[in-house]
């Protein structure tokens, strides 16, 4: 898991609880950071060690934010420990050290009523993907991606995470493999018209690099009702 540390205020809890859940199905492990409360010396020492270990820094621009003194200090330190950052805007544009950096914007994402889970998901994802090109945690994160892939529970969020992934390529010859092996361990993908597609053009775009023992057990997965597979095998 790659570690992350979102940084934001109590008072945006409910969106910040979305986020973590969105990005840590592919596979980050997304520390919450109290905002605006007065921690004990322990609970600072807590968030000393985070801020050390994450790889990723995420802070929630809002104007709770701002008025936070804690959240200003924790970006102080993820910028002198040289963090990946990636500032997620709702109300405020990156200011002071992180400027610099490109948002992501969740704007529209709650309102009196509470969070609308799509644009969360869509925000959240337009972050895996610009945390996909950073060299240091790229592999990891199609890692995670791939095993989000191979945990589709529907043939609609399959044909999804196929689309998605599209993006991502190309993969490393281990990261072909394990699609191949999620993908006939998970008849939502071996089944589904879009998703089981996709895997078969990635199949025929990489035939010597993908174990063929593993082509043709997919090949066997794809067989329903008498229905042969894609690929001929």
């Amino acid at each position: 898991m790659i570690p992350a540390f979102l940084s934001y205020s109590h008072k945006d809890r409910q969106l910040a609880g979305g986020i973590k859940i969105d990005l840590d199905y592919y596979g980050f492990d997304t520390f919450l950071a109290h905002e605006d409360l007065q921690p004990s010396t322990e609970w600072q020492q807590v968030i000393l060690l985070k801020l050390r270990e994450c790889c990723v820094f995420l802070p929630l621009l809002t104007e709770s934010f701002a008025k936070s003194d804690w959240t200003d200090q924790e970006i102080g330190i993820a910028v002198a420990l040289r963090k990946i950052i990636v500032p997620m805007k709702l109300t405020l544009d990156p200011y002071g050290f992180i400027g610099r950096y490109q948002a992501q914007s969740f704007a529209g994402a709650a309102d009196d009523d509470g969070i609308y889970p799509p644009v969360i998901d869509e925000a959240c994802w337009n972050i895996v993907k610009t945390l996909a090109s950073h060299k240091k945690i790229a592999s990891q994160v199609r890692d995670g991606v791939v095993a989000a892939f191979g945990r589709s529970g529907s043939f609609n969020g399959a044909a999804k995470s196929a689309l998605r992934m599209q993006s991502l390529e190309p993969f490393s010859d281990h990261q072909l493999n394990e699609i191949l092996r999620v993908s006939t361990a998970n008849d939502q993908i071996s089944h589904g018209f879009d998703a089981r597609a996709f895997v078969n053009d990635l199949i025929r775009h990489s035939a010597e690099r993908v174990d063929q023992s593993l082509v043709r057990k997919f090949a066997k997965a794809q067989q329903w009702d008498g229905a042969k597979g894609a690929i001929g095998l």
